[in-house]
């Protein structure tokens, strides 16, 4: 009995990184930050896979080059076998090299899973440098009017008189009534007097 064997050709294949699992925030693979101030700190909390073993991560577009490790102020704590979940307080946007810091600019953190397998695709952390919180109009203020009526839209107009708008909120609603009766249209006002809003249960033309 012959025996024999041909000469085969080794073949290597690279794992598709899209397979490898990346840290997540909440479920997503981005985290949405505000910072009032360049020197403010972030803490930061995650889920991982138990297929996970560490962390890498970059601030993208920073001068300095840091590792993980120096872009935080505490112990990185990567317990995903375990518990499946990291943490760990990231740096300023001054600390971690960022320059020139704008206001209203999104400055990037990219957070990858490391495993046996190789490196995810990055998880981004996106941290919005705003001196006003990103939550108040800088240009333009939206105001009810001074006056109640049940005839029409309302009116609002900028606080600068540059902006006017008609708005008009659901097409079935109770006619306002300024008796506090079942089903009429109640009028909140914002603790600070800042806005006021007319709501009721949608019932008629």
């Amino acid at each position: 009995m012959a025996l024999g064997c041909t000469k085969a050709s080794p073949e290597f294949s690279t794992l598709d990184s899209n397979a490898i699992p990346r840290p997540l925030f909440s479920g997503l693979n981005h985290k949405e930050i505000t910072s009032l101030t360049n020197t403010e700190t972030y803490v930061i909390n995650g889920d991982c896979d138990p297929k996970i073993t560490d962390l890498t991560a970059v601030a993208v577009g920073s001068l300095s080059a840091l590792s993980i490790q120096a872009m935080a102020t505490t112990p990185i704590t990567v317990n995903c076998s375990s518990t499946g979940h990291f943490s760990f307080t990231l740096k300023s946007l001054t600390d971690l090299g960022f320059s020139p810091i704008t206001n209203n600019t999104i400055y990037k953190v990219e957070l990858r899973g490391i495993t046996e397998n190789g490196v995810s695709n990055p998880s981004v952390i996106n941290i919005t440098y705003s001196t006003s919180g990103g939550s108040v109009p800088q240009r333009i203020f939206v105001t009810s009017g001074s006056t109640e009526s049940n005839a029409g839209n309302r009116v609002a107009n900028g606080a600068l008189g540059n902006f006017k708008a008609e708005i008009r909120v659901g097409n079935m609603m109770n006619k306002y009534s300024s008796t506090a009766t079942a089903g009429a249209m109640q009028v909140k006002t914002g603790a600070l007097g800042h806005f006021k809003m007319k709501s009721g249960v949608a019932a008629e033309n």
